[in-house]
C-alpha cells in the first residue's frame, strides 16, 4: 500500500499520465488523419500503377514503390507538425513534462533514423498487404477472412523488418561494405509497439470498407 501511494505520488509518474491524457485525442485525431494522407497517396499510385499494367496487378517492386512515395510524402508532411505541436504542448505543461519534449535538430527529424524509421514501416506495410490477400485468396484458397488475418500479420512483420533495417541504414551500410553478420537493430522494439498497431488497423480498416460497401449498396 505504502509503494503504491509512492509511485501515485511520484512526480515523473504524474507527469508521465498528465502528458499522455492530455495529449492522446490530438494525438489520435493525428494518427488518423496521417493514416488517411497515406492510404489515399498510396490507392492513386496503385491505380496508376493497374492502369499502366493493363489491368493486371502491380509487381512487387511497384507496390513497394507506390508504399514508398506515399509513405514519404505523408511523413515529411505530418511528422514536422506533430513534433512542432507535441513540444509547444509540452512546454505549457510546465517543467515536470519538459523531459518529454522532443530536443533533435531538424536536419535529424528530416533524414534521422526516427524518420527513416517511419517511413519504412509504412512502406513495409503498404506494400505487402494486397499482394499478400492477393496470394492468400487465389493460391492458397483461404476463406476471405483468414486470408485478410493472414495478410495483416504478414504485412505487420514486413513493416517491423523494413522499419528496423530503415532506422539502422548506416549500420547496414556498414555491415554489407563489411560484409558483417546483419542484425538489424530495434527489430523487438517495432515488433512490440507496431505489429499490434498495424494489424489492428487493417482489421478496423477491412470493416469500415465492408461498412462503407453496405451503405452505398442501400
Amino acid at each position: 500500500m505504502v509503494l503504491k501511494d509512492h509511485l501515485r505520488d511520484h512526480p515523473m509518474l504524474r507527469a508521465v499520465f498528465h502528458v499522455q491524457v492530455k495529449m492522446f485525442p490530438v494525438t489520435a485525431l493525428l494518427g488518423t488523419l496521417s493514416y488517411s494522407q497515406q492510404l489515399g497517396i498510396y490507392e492513386i499510385l496503385r491505380r496508376r500503377a493497374i492502369s499502366s499494367n493493363d489491368g493486371k496487378p502491380p509487381s512487387l517492386l511497384q507496390e513497394a514503390g507506390c508504399g514508398l512515395i506515399a509513405t514519404a510524402a505523408t511523413e515529411y508532411f505530418s511528422y514536422p507538425l506533430f513534433i512542432a505541436w507535441h513540444n509547444k504542448r509540452v512546454k505549457s505543461m510546465g517543467p515536470t513534462a519538459d523531459c518529454w519534449r522532443i530536443r533533435d535538430k531538424w536536419s535529424d527529424v528530416l533524414l534521422g533514423p526516427s524518420m527513416r524509421s517511419r517511413i519504412g514501416l509504412g512502406m513495409g506495410m503498404l506494400a505487402s498487404y494486397n499482394p499478400s490477400l492477393h496470394y492468400f485468396m487465389e493460391s492458397k484458397r483461404f476463406s476471405e477472412g483468414d486470408a485478410k488475418l493472414g495478410a495483416g500479420a504478414i504485412s505487420a512483420l514486413s513493416a517491423v523488418t523494413c522499419a528496423s533495417l530503415a532506422s539502422s541504414f548506416d549500420f547496414v551500410s556498414e555491415a554489407v561494405k563489411s560484409k558483417r553478420q546483419l542484425h538489424p537493430t530495434g527489430f523487438f522494439f517495432h515488433l512490440c509497439r507496431g505489429a499490434p498497431m498495424i494489424m489492428v488497423f487493417w482489421a478496423v480498416f477491412e470493416q469500415l470498407q465492408k461498412y462503407s460497401a453496405v451503405v452505398v449498396w442501400k
